[in-house]
């Protein structure tokens, strides 16, 4: 046996360092070693030639015909060669793709050891399979919902695209998008005249029918949360009057080749698809596969918004998958009803080729998802592949809004009209931008308007314990004459607070004011601002990891305020209490502990800093004894250095 293990590997040596001209993949030269004469080995070649599309058209169409155009000069020579292979039996299957000057091919093992020594060939591979993620596990926490309205699924009420359809007539008329997936049942009440075309495809990627049945049910959810009408009573599409273009690439058992979803894409491409829904990942797990970043990049020179699933192996770090985590791609996580994180929603980071980046893109609902089913009826399922269509409906609304939108300006919008928690620093490797808003993308889309508020730096009125201060800055946005501002400030509490920031009549100043009570210590803060279009800014950028300072001056009087303890009652021996005070200015402190007789059981000595102060009692007399149930009374007295003095009292009860 070792023998034989020692000659295979000898053997699969030799292989990968014969003198080919191609690259490949060692997952191939395996499959090669172990392969018969006549087995047909399915892979996906690259040629060396590549189109250089930023030196193309600027017109969409004429680029897609000038790439195509491309690939079909570049390929000519070998397909003529592969031609005659396949009419010899050698080849069983051939399809050509021109997004990125390739092809897949079935053939015996002869035939790609032949490609593989030709000097226009750059790199050959397995033509890998994936499966379609499995539904992921919901737990209690992700179950949080909003209140369903009685004609529109809450999911859909959720990132405001009813207020698109209502309050601006926007509902993604004329606008294609593209689904890869399933397949779809055209005939559903809520889905039948939104399908433009249909297909089917083989492994590796030919179109085989121009139906595409859905035996498995995904796609079909997925394409009713794109642009499902309401035939049940309830709206459950974002964009309602959107045209469906359905590529069935995965098999009824949810089965997919690589170059059957690349077929698929390029024939949504091909068919003017400007917006292509991916609800599909990769099994590898928390890195960017080579072999979806060079398709992704090529789709999205192209003029095509690729939106793709971000996978369901949350909740941990590093469990994205491709193609949704390639930086080219739209990649869409989950939340639920109440837009926190779904557990299951894959997180970033991304390292890919010693570079760093952030994923998701953005998030929209994923959990409990009522939607179409291929049975004709409706089911609630939940994953990111249901978060993902909702990012393809807003798209396709954003293009009715405004049809020469690019790309870049999508996602921009998408990224800047985002709805955003407090107290999380974005762009997020849970959230991306934020829970993704209709309704501020298609107003920001209608406008044009993509710039969000600009925020100048802040002035200060007022640094003195005790005291009201005032933060001031100039706000201004492109459009917007009044943007709405946001002045956040924590004291060393660490808590962070805010309030509404008002303009100064006929200015651009606007001001918050931080009340006196919370004025104690040093005040850390930030400022925000956003815009009608939905557009937002933060001062500093990076807020609230980043932030403003205000050092608070002491008062010249010394006192004592805010002194309370908790827990309050607490249990002697088996806890402590903390006791919390602030002072005016520093001061030596003395912390006597009286029962109700009048006794000092406790004496605790400590230099008080000035703003924010604590100590803790164990409820342990000066001895070390455990005192007895009761309440008592504790006196705080402080004295500076001249002598002035500050006093104050209260009661802490004890229960063992």
């Amino acid at each position: 046996m070792k023998k034989n293990i020692v000659a295979f590997l000898i053997s699969l040596l030799v292989l990968m360092s014969s003198s080919f001209a191609a690259e490949l993949d060692p997952v191939l030269v395996k499959k090669l070693k172990v392969s018969t004469s006549s087995e047909k080995i399915s892979a996906i070649v690259y040629l060396k030639e590549k189109p250089v599309v930023s030196l193309m058209s600027k017109d969409r169409v004429r680029r897609l015909s000038e790439v195509q155009a491309f690939s079909k000069r570049s390929q000519q020579k070998i397909m003529k060669l592969l031609e005659a292979g396949k009419s010899k039996g050698r080849v069983s299957k051939l399809k050509s793709f021109w997004t990125f000057n390739g092809f897949a091919i079935e053939a015996d093992r002869s035939v790609i050891e032949e490609i593989s020594s030709r000097e226009d060939v750059e790199r050959i591979e397995l033509n890998k399979t994936l499966k379609l993620p499995p539904a992921p596990r919901i737990t209690a926490g992700d179950r949080s919902v909003v209140i369903k309205a009685s004609t529109i699924e809450s999911n859909i009420s959720q990132i405001r695209a009813d207020k698109a359809w209502f309050d601006y007539g926007i509902y993604g008329q004329g606008v294609k998008v593209g689904i890869a997936d399933t397949g779809c049942l055209a005939a559903h009440p809520d889905l039948a005249d939104r399908i433009f075309l249909q297909a089917d495809f083989d492994s590796v990627g030919n179109k085989i029918s121009n139906t595409a049945s859905d035996g498995n049910g995904h796609g079909t959810h997925v394409a009713g949360i794109v642009a499902g009408g309401s035939a049940s009573g309830k709206a459950i599409g974002v964009a309602p009057k959107a045209s469906l273009l359905i590529a069935k690439v995965f098999t009824d058992s949810g089965d997919a080749t690589y170059a059957q979803v690349f077929g698929g894409v390029e024939w949504l491409i091909a068919n003017d698809s400007k917006v292509i829904n991916l609800s599909l990942g990769s099994d590898s797990v928390g890195e960017a596969e080579d072999v979806w970043r060079s398709k992704v990049d090529a789709w999205d020179s192209l003029g095509v918004l690729i939106v793709a699933a971000i996978g369901n192996d949350g909740p941990l770090a590093s469990t994205t998958t491709s193609p949704g985590n390639v930086l080219s791609a739209f990649g869409v996580g989950a939340v639920n009803g109440a837009d926190s994180i779904a557990s299951f929603s894959s997180r970033g980071p991304i390292v890919w080729s010693g570079t760093s980046y952030k994923k998701p893109d953005i998030c929209a609902p994923g959990v409990i998802i009522t939607s179409s089913y291929n049975n004709g009826a409706y089911t609630e399922m939940s994953g990111t592949s249901m978060a993902c269509p909702h990012i393809s409906g807003i798209a396709a609304l954003m293009l009715e809004a405004n049809p020469t939108l690019e790309t870049t300006s999508i996602k921009d919008i998408l990224k800047n009209t985002a709805s955003r928690q407090d107290l999380i620093s974005y762009q997020s490797n849970d959230y991306g931008w934020g829970r993704a808003d209709a309704l501020g993308a298609v107003i920001s889309s209608l406008a044009g308007d993509t710039t969000p508020p600009t925020i100048e730096a802040p002035s200060i009125s007022g640094s003195t314990y005790g005291q009201n201060i005032t933060v001031s800055s100039v706000i201004t946005d492109n459009l917007t004459i009044s943007p709405t501002a946001f002045l956040y400030y924590k004291n060393q509490t660490g808590v962070w607070e805010s309030v509404v920031m008002t303009r100064e009549s006929g200015t651009n100043s606007f001001n918050g004011i931080i009340d006196a009570s919370k004025v104690k210590s040093s005040i850390d803060y930030y400022l925000t601002a956003g815009d009608h279009a939905g557009n937002s800014s933060r001062l500093p950028a990076d807020a609230p990891a980043g932030y403003y300072t205000i050092n608070i001056a002491p008062l010249d009087v010394l006192a004592i305020s805010e002194n309370q303890t908790c827990p309050n009652p607490f249990a002697a021996g088996r806890e402590s209490s903390t006791f919390f005070y602030n002072l005016s200015k520093p001061a030596n402190v003395t912390v006597r502990i009286f029962n109700m007789a009048g006794e000092a059981v406790k004496t605790i000595l400590q230099s008080g800093n000035f703003g924010y102060n604590t100590f803790n009692w164990d409820g342990t007399s000066q001895d070390g004894q455990i005192v007895p149930n009761g309440v008592y009374i504790y006196q705080i007295l402080a004295v500076d250095t001249s002598g002035a003095s500050g006093f104050a009292k209260g009661k802490i009860i004890v229960l063992k």
